[in-house]
């Protein structure tokens, strides 16, 4: 051994030991991720020595061969993008046919607009049958509580009125179908119903009803050629027109001392006695239409009114008793 081999072999021994734990052992995807240009520390090491003294053959190791490119694209992401395969055109969705979506359409509303209008005319039935059987109800209610209040009148006022003035009055009693006399021009003015009828009453006692009646009305009720005066004579219907509007007089047998409006009271009174089995009940057909007829004409006026009357106003009740 020369004196070169002699300084190389001193330098190892004099180099630091460095354990086993230290030395960290490279794996395998260190080794074959490491760059060719990348020298291992034993191979920089003649490099760096200063001595010109060859070292030890040392064994070869046979190069491995180079890993292909996809290997270095795996193991070094970020210096090789990866090359992403051009993705195949999805294939466009075929749109469904125009036909199939209106015969779609057109069976939900058969289906459901049916329903709806069928519960529209059920609901608009059902408040037209509520709305006529609350009429009736109240109707009838009505009708019924009238009539009984009518039905216990018995002391009428009655007052004949020429173009709303009045001419002649008498309180017929139903219950002993008479009637007296009353002096018109004590009871001053018809324009205020309620003040002439509560004036009567002061004069002649407590009345059910006021009665004002049209003497074209009280004519036309006149089914008899003539009636009985209190002197007995016979007055016929256009005798008793003219002398009860005073547009003439009866003869001075008849009126003797009376004055002209004390005539026109016992005309009416003769009147009402005549007729008191078909006045205020038990009349016939006839009578009922030419009462009713004038009451919703206006030419007969009912103090103080009620339900039944209001009926009688606007409902032709006497067409369901007497059919014309």
């Amino acid at each position: 051994m020369n004196d070169k081999d002699e300084e190389t072999l001193q330098a190892v021994e004099d180099m630091p030991e460095t354990s086993e734990s230290e030395i960290e052992p490279l794996t395998s995807g260190e080794m074959t991720s490491k760059p060719d240009d990348e020298v291992t520390l034993e191979e920089e090491s003649p490099e760096n020595d200063i001595t010109e003294t060859t070292p030890e053959p040392v064994p070869v190791q046979e190069p491995e061969p180079e890993p292909e490119q996809e290997s270095e694209v795996k193991t070094k992401p970020s210096l090789i993008p990866k090359l992403k395969p051009k993705p195949k055109p999805e294939p466009e969705p075929t749109p469904p046919k125009e036909v199939q979506k209106e015969v779609v359409i057109i069976r939900e509303v058969e289906k459901k607009q049916p329903n709806k209008f069928v519960k529209k005319i059920k609901r608009y039935f059902l408040g037209i049958i509520l709305i006529i059987a609350l009429v009736i109800a109240g109707s009838i209610y009505a009708w019924t509580s009238g009539m009984e209040d009518l039905r216990d009148d018995n002391d009428y006022l009655i007052v004949v009125v020429y173009k709303d003035v009045p001419k002649a009055a008498s309180v017929y009693h139903k219950d002993v179908r008479q009637s007296e006399i009353i002096e018109i021009t004590e009871l001053g003015a018809l324009s205020n119903r309620k003040q002439f009828f509560d004036k009567a009453e002061d004069d002649y006692g407590v009345l059910d009803r006021m009665v004002i009646i049209e003497v074209d009305t009280l004519k036309d009720l006149s089914t008899d050629s003539y009636i009985i005066y209190e002197t007995g004579d016979e007055i016929y219907v256009d005798d008793m027109y003219k002398w009860i509007i005073q547009t003439e007089y009866p003869a001075a047998q008849i009126i003797k001392d009376d004055n002209p409006s004390t005539v026109a009271a016992k005309i009416l009174k003769a009147w009402i006695d005549h007729y008191s089995d078909q006045l205020l009940g038990g009349y016939g057909g006839y009578t009922v239409r030419v009462i009713l007829n004038a009451y919703r004409a206006d030419d007969i006026l009912i103090y103080p009114g009620n339900s039944a009357l209001t009926i009688l106003k606007y409902v032709a009740v006497e067409k369901l008793v007497f059919p014309v």
